[in-house]
């Protein structure tokens, strides 16, 4: 069975599954989005279809009679072969990319709900109990520790200059940085008072090292990296909380509004001032107020091009929806608009990624009352047509997705509220198990954990390693039966690709 290995392994607090085939390591995803302006955007043309590679499964953790459970709201960085990931049974985890070993962990000894930043040898993030935290990527070995003073804190960390910077949640109120080059217990070099708690992640301009982050007082805050105030003032939304992190791309600064302002906002970077303003239809009707809870996604940007999801944080409230915006300079143009099923009753929704020809974004939904399931969606970016993927492997099903997925080349990395890790290889369609052939075994994978609407539906499929000789096609290949193979056909054809059954039709 050389084409679907197995391979189980059990470590302290872990468990794996690795499918044979392994993907391509060159590009990275060392951030939250991506990269410090938060496009979540990859430029390289990629393949749209999912193969699962591997899956780990972490456990919860009981700490002075405490239990915390394994789920993972923290969305993984993928940098030079290594995945770094948060989870809120306190524990942060470097997996190696091509089979999901472990390769460390760092005891936080609180939840993690930020996201990793990797930059020279170090890997950044923060926890609940208000540790921003440096490891040294090689070993996990801690080089230094700064406490905010909140204990709520899920923000994900940036860099600006020679500075990290974060912000602060309850009891604190502020945006704050804190020098690379710390050491021990680190001090802070700067920080601006907000209004409210800070849940947003600060985006960076490259180009100026200029900060940009949103509060729960609805507004977005402009910094320059000596922490003095870039706009005359905070550029503010029609109220609500903000939790979506902004973008930064075209000059101008992407951001939803808060829980009342249904809407994508694009603002100048330089003065702080309204570019356009565009409404995300259709809005969801819901009573006036429930609009306390609403979640909006942080938007995607490559180019004109911007993808955002607005959904509820309560589980009976209907579904979300990805929406597709044209940015036409001083005005938008609405695209499509996607149902997707996520229904969880939590105050997130993952945010979505962008390839050439795809938005891609992770979906959690609840059967009931209960959140149970879930699935990565791969919409076409000019139809919005979308197939979904099952979370997890058919071996090790994963659970709701709720935090962002990274891609690095063609390695697609997602997380769970489970507590499960999975990673993806990006294919062509039709060529599953990586032998640039398509197989029987192909649509045996491709049934066992893709939709019915898209990749797992009827396959013409031409599968020369596996068919007895008979008249060669002109490509080198030779047909089988009418080769039409459906998901309920897998046993058998399995079977046969296997050779254990010699009956052919």
């Amino acid at each position: 069975m050389t084409n679907r290995k197995l391979r189980h392994a059990c470590a302290a607090c872990v468990a794996f599954v690795v499918l044979a085939g392994t993907a391509a390591l060159a590009a990275n995803w060392p951030q939250h989005r991506g990269n410090s302006p938060h496009t979540a955007a990859i430029t390289a043309p990629t393949p749209n279809m999912l193969v699962p590679l591997w899956s780990v499964r972490f456990y919860q953790q009981v700490i002075d009679d405490t239990t915390y459970k394994p789920g993972i709201t923290s969305s993984p960085a993928v940098v030079n072969g290594v995945v770094y990931i948060g989870c809120q049974n306190t524990k942060f985890y470097a997996l190696d990319a091509s089979t999901g070993s472990q390769l460390w962990e760092y005891p936080a000894n609180s939840p993690i709900e930020s996201s990793p930043m990797v930059r020279d040898g170090v890997v950044y993030f923060v926890s609940d109990n208000g540790n921003l935290t440096a490891l040294n990527t090689a070993n996990g070995a801690e080089i230094w520790k700064f406490n905010s003073g909140g204990w709520q804190d899920r923000v994900s960390p940036n860099i600006s200059g020679t500075n990290v910077v974060c912000g602060a949640a309850y009891p604190k109120t502020h945006i704050y940085a804190v020098p690379v080059n710390s050491s021990g217990s680190a001090a802070e070099a700067w920080r601006v008072t907000t209004s409210q708690f800070v849940h947003s992640s600060p985006a960076v301009d490259p180009a100026t090292g200029n900060i940009f982050c949103g509060s729960n007082d609805g507004k977005i805050y402009a910094i320059k990296p000596d922490g003095t105030n870039l706009w005359p003032g905070p550029f503010s939304t029609i109220g609500g909380i903000l939790r979506a992190s902004p973008t930064i791309a075209n000059d101008k600064v992407y951001i939803s509004g808060g829980d009342y302002d249904w809407a994508l906002h694009a603002i100048d970077a330089v003065t702080g001032t309204l570019v356009w303003n565009a409404p995300m239809v259709p809005k969801p009707d819901y009573p006036s107020y429930y609009y306390r809870g609403i979640q909006v996604s942080s938007p995607a940007v490559d180019n004109d091009f911007i993808a955002i999801i607005g959904g509820y944080g309560k589980k009976d409230m209907g579904p979300s929806t990805l929406y597709a915006f044209r940015d036409n300079g001083t005005s938008a143009t609405q695209l499509w608009t996607l149902s997707l099923p996520n229904s969880v009753g939590v105050n997130y929704v993952s945010s979505p990624a962008l390839t050439p020809s795809s938005v891609v974004v992770g979906v959690a939904e609840n059967v009931g009352y209960t959140p149970t399931q879930g699935h990565i969606y791969v919409a076409d970016r000019e139809t919005g047509q979308a197939h979904w993927y099952q979370s997890g492997l058919p071996t090790l099903v994963g659970g709701p997705i709720l935090s962002s997925v990274a891609i690095a080349d063609d390695l697609l990395v997602a997380a769970d509220i489970n507590g499960q890790v999975t990673a993806y290889r990006l294919a062509v369609p039709g060529d599953m198990d990586s032998d640039l052939m398509n197989t029987v075994r192909d649509v045996v994978v491709m049934g066992a954990y893709s939709s019915d609407t898209g990749i797992a539906n009827q396959q013409t499929t031409d599968r020369a390693d596996v068919e007895p000789a008979n008249t060669p096609r002109t490509d080198g290949t030779r047909s089988f039966g009418n080769s039409l193979i459906t998901p309920a056909d897998a046993d058998r054809v399995l079977k046969r690709a296997l050779g254990l059954e010699t009956r052919w039709p």
